[in-house]
């Protein structure tokens, strides 16, 4: 099998989603008991998984023997209702045509005789009523209705529309002549299929329609309407899909060694984990551009180095995050929602559980008032639909991809600076950064994006450990805890998130600086020893960064200290207003300020 095999079944892979999935097999089970039901619907940002996951539970209820699965992609290209009903009618007899087998085999594994011969002799008049009503001129609603109502009855339907937003942009008059929505005459079919066995799901991208099917007055499924949560992927499931892709690169036929191919993916992994924010779609492009990449980045020297890598894949992926994780639809989405009076208790609530590392659990309680409370559970609901808080009530860490994402790419163009200070004024950048665990790791991408800023407009200072105006730029290493066994270029601020005692790193001429980044008040002990000790105990002839004569340390912190920090001769410590030659005024304060709101 060659590289190209392996690509074309990418879009194969589904990993993860069980509460999902747990969630519909009970959906399914209570519409298969021929009660009354609801309209179920997921309305989430595109790219997260839901057509995916629709398409993988219809597979499987047929490929089961359970159910048939009808899927309906809607469109805003319908003139009239007679041309929606006759593409209803349509998609329904080739299902019925295609899936022969899978209706006999259903009626095959009843226990009832005369039961199994009713049915057979009501497919065959379906079949022949389907074929007559597909010839007339006119189709009506209720011809669809009739015909799903009698198949129903044969045997259970997964009844699946996507892009339902596009029924909000087209309006038509009726049969009865009345001017409407596609979208309200279609819940108009769905009113008439909720006590069937049939389970009605619904997906797209605009979650405000959701109040339009569900909650306006008028509306032909009012009160019948329930929404579904679907998420970008958990860590664990990252690593489940790179478990997928590796098992198909593992069978193309490739000639490299086994160890350069695992470097190669341990990297591509690692991209994931820093800048796909857990979407699905972007984990899948990113995906394809690698693996498009492969026998390149094989042939190369150098690509198992994950900075060189970032280096030549960050790039070709720029469109991709553009268009999903930083979208202004999903930025105008954010400021809208924190412009309700209720957001200050939701930020508060995610804010002390995301801290402490806990389940979200239920949503915080609003004190004698109905409507607050319902307030407070729709920010939270369209939380979820945005990616900020997944299904299970844990936060979402990857949010910080985006602004890791800006920080690599944006300061580089002609208007750098501008741009920076553009998005850390932005409301999007407050959000995202009191929606994750901690400040701190925000401050550590934005104070290394300005340093370098400031080291092209800047002279040498005698203030910094370093000729902060030769940094060329930022990457970020691969392995956090040992860093010293790995290749520094010259004049490039290398970041380490999560290791203990060092945050950066920057090797210039014979120096090394090892920097501690912080926005906390009070210092760390342990971790200011430990960076201590990092400058006493390294052995400069063992690290691979050339010919090292110094190690210095610097500590940054947005905030003065509020007790002493230990000294040593070769330790520089910078906090507070110190700072602002730096940052500027203008970002240091911002940077106050939204650390602050966070912190009340």
């Amino acid at each position: 099998m060659m590289i190209e095999d392996i690509i074309s079944r990418i879009r194969n892979i589904f990993v993860g989603r069980k509460p999902e999935l747990q969630r519909l097999k009970g959906l399914w089970e209570l519409a298969c008991q021929n009660k009354e039901h609801l309209v179920y619907v997921f309305l989430n940002a595109p790219g997260v998984g839901k057509t995916t996951l629709i398409h993988h539970f219809g597979k499987y209820l047929e490929l089961e023997g359970k159910g048939l699965f009808f899927k309906f992609v809607c469109s805003s290209d319908y003139d009239s209702p007679v041309e929606l009903n006759k593409d209803l009618l349509y998609n329904i007899q080739e299902i019925v045509q295609d899936k022969q087998e899978i209706i006999t085999d259903y009626i095959k594994s009843l226990t009832n005789k005369n039961k199994k011969q009713i049915l057979r002799e009501k497919l065959k008049i379906i079949t022949r009523d389907i074929d007559k009503k597909i010839t007339q001129d006119s189709i009506s609603l209720n011809d669809v209705i009739f015909i799903l109502k009698r198949l129903s009855s044969v045997i259970p339907i997964f009844f699946a529309a996507d892009e339902i937003q596009e029924f909000q942009k087209l309006a038509f008059k009726s049969v009865e002549n009345k001017q409407e929505t596609t979208l309200h005459y279609f819940t108009r079919l769905l009113k008439n299929l909720l006590n069937l066995r049939i389970l009605l799901i619904l997906s797209g991208t605009r979650y405000h329609i959701l109040s339009q099917m569900g909650g306006k007055i008028g509306s032909p499924i009012r009160e019948k309407v329930e929404s579904l949560v679907i998420t970008n992927f958990s860590r664990d499931e990252i690593l489940e899909y790179v478990e997928q892709v590796n098992e198909l690169i593992k069978i193309a036929a490739m000639k490299q060694e086994e160890k350069k191919i695992l470097n190669l993916v341990n990297n591509y992994q690692q991209f994931l984990f820093a800048f796909s924010g857990g979407h699905p779609r972007t984990i899948e492009r990113i995906t394809m551009l690698f693996l498009n990449s492969i026998l390149y980045l094989l042939e190369k020297s150098g690509y198992d180095d994950y900075a060189k890598f970032v280096d030549f894949l960050l790039p070709l992926s720029k469109k991709s995050f553009e268009n999903t994780l930083l979208t202004k639809e999903k930025e105008n989405e954010l400021v809208k929602l924190s412009s309700n009076i209720q957001f200050s208790i939701v930020k508060k609530w995610i804010i002390e559980r995301s801290y402490n590392g806990h389940l979200l659990g239920p949503s915080p309680e609003v004190i004698d008032n109905l409507s607050a409370k319902e307030e407070v559970d729709d920010i939270i609901y369209n939380l979820m639909n945005l990616g900020f808080i997944v299904q299970n009530g844990m936060f979402n860490y990857y949010i910080t991809s985006y602004f890791h994402f800006l920080a690599f790419l944006k300061p580089y163009h002609e208007n750098h600076e501008m741009f920076l200070k553009e998005v850390l004024h932005n409301k999007f950048f407050e959000l995202m950064c009191g929606f994750h665990s901690g400040f701190g790791y925000t401050f550590e991408n934005i104070f290394s994006t300005a340093l370098i800023i400031y080291g092209n407009k800047a002279q040498k200072k005698a203030s910094l450990p370093l000729d902060s105006s030769l940094l060329k730029g930022l990457m970020v290493l691969k392995e956090k805890i040992n860093w010293s066994k790995i290749s520094l270029d010259p004049n490039i601020l290398y970041q380490t998130p999560i290791a203990k005692a060092v945050d950066a790193i920057i090797h210039q001429e014979n120096e090394l600086v090892l920097m501690q980044i912080t926005t906390a008040r009070q210092p760390d002990p342990f971790k200011i020893d430990m960076l201590v000790n990092q400058l006493d105990d390294l052995n400069r002839q063992q690290l691979k960064v050339g010919n090292i004569k110094i190690i210095r340390g610097w500590i940054v912190s947005l905030y003065e200290f509020t007790s002493q920090v230990p000294t040593h001769k070769n330790l520089l410590v910078t906090v507070g207003d110190s700072l602002i030659p730096i940052l500027g005024e203008d970002l240091f304060a911002r940077l106050r300020e939204v650390k602050e709101s966070f912190s009340k």
